[in-house]
């Protein structure tokens, strides 16, 4: 979550007695930039993007809770961050990018997709991008929103192929 002074952070809740949560540990990720943190987490890893190029995307070695603490940096302008199998996608300043994370700690950019996309969701063996038009066809009520498109990761997930989209 963005703290009051700025600051992103990663908390840790026991959540074994749902009554009763309490904090166990907390990581302090960085200075938090424009817009939400974007999470995700796999094993024993957090991909924090906190929307600020520095740390960019920290990975966080969640293993003990009461001590997290920071393996590598991903420079990227990360407001969005989805996980499938050892990919991660990364939104970055309207592209998307593709880091293999099977050693987390000397993640891999290897490419990106090339559009104009303000959001994405992992669901399978899909992602679906909000993705926008030119800024010359901006409309007054939506922005320059011109479609969702879908992406199948299916045969490989760091060569993703457009299957689709809908205006």
């Amino acid at each position: 979550h963005s703290a009051f002074d700025g600051s992103a952070v990663l908390q840790a809740v026991d959540v074994s007695d749902p009554a009763h949560l309490r904090r166990i540990g907390s990581f302090e990720v960085g200075e938090a930039g424009s817009g939400d943190p974007g999470l995700a987490v796999q094993d024993s890893f957090a991909f924090a993007g906190i929307g600020a190029i520095d740390p960019g995307v920290a990975v966080i070695d969640i293993r003990d809770p009461n001590h997290m603490h920071k393996v590598a940096n991903i420079n990227a302008i990360a407001t969005s961050v989805a996980l499938v199998g050892h990919m991660l996608y990364i939104l970055d300043a309207g592209e998307v990018e593709l880091v293999d994370v099977t050693n987390p700690s000397r993640p891999q950019v290897v490419g990106a997709l090339p559009t104009h996309i303000r959001d994405l969701v992992v669901d399978g063996d899909r992602f679906v991008a909000a993705e926008s038009a030119d800024t010359e066809d901006e409309d007054e009520t939506y922005g320059n929103f011109a479609s969702v498109g879908v992406y199948s990761i299916a045969d490989d997930p760091g060569h993703p192929t457009h299957t689709g989209a809908w205006s």
